[in-house]
């Protein structure tokens, strides 16, 4: 029996990668790589016209392969359904993933990159406070929740001794065009 089991052709998936990757990305709204719950709910609306959890939650989110296992368990339980026509059909005509197929290729991952500016004015009539605290924060929300490289996040604040991290003009102007250097579509 093994002997035949071996020689079966592989289960082939009812949906190409690519394809599910594009119909993914049109509703990942949060460009997370994942869909939640919300998310999944608008995407099988657009497919079937009606919402097949009638209003029950909805798993929190899936990555792209668990959202595939989703589509491959529904197009095995309910073939009337036609999920796979349907998905396509709707992925070929909507215009969000057909912007997405025109998109150039990117020869490199995306880049995140920010520059953060933080002005207290200190010794001024015009002092303001928390400025600098914001910025910092905002750089450690960036780093440790959204994953952005501590060398691609540039902090320009006036409490700092080197004075090419202190927000003049011209370091704000060196700022910005490092953080276009290099810019493709997709990075952030």
């Amino acid at each position: 029996m093994q002997k035949l089991h071996s020689q079966l052709p592989a289960r082939q998936s009812f949906i190409s990668d690519a394809d599910l990757r594009l119909a993914c990305l049109a509703f990942d709204k949060d460009k997370s790589n994942r869909l939640e719950g919300e998310e999944i709910r608008e995407l099988f609306k657009s497919i079937f016209g009606f919402d097949i959890w009638n209003g029950k939650p909805v798993q929190q989110e899936y990555t792209f392969p668990q959202f595939k296992v989703v589509l491959e368990d529904m197009h095995r339980r309910f073939p009337n359904w036609n999920v796979a026509g349907k998905l396509m059909k709707w992925a070929r005509e909507h215009p969000a993933v057909v912007a997405l197929q025109k998109q150039p290729k990117m020869d490199r991952p995306p880049t995140k990159k920010a520059l953060l500016i933080g002005i207290n004015y200190s010794g001024t009539a015009n002092e303001l406070g928390g400025c600098i605290n914001d910025v910092r924060s905002e750089m450690r929300v960036l780093t440790n929740v959204f994953g952005f490289p501590q060398e691609n996040v540039l902090l320009l604040t006036e409490d700092q001794n080197d004075s090419s991290k202190l927000p003049t003009c011209a370091n704000m102007r060196r700022g910005l065009r490092w953080l276009l250097d290099g810019a493709q579509a997709g990075d952030t």
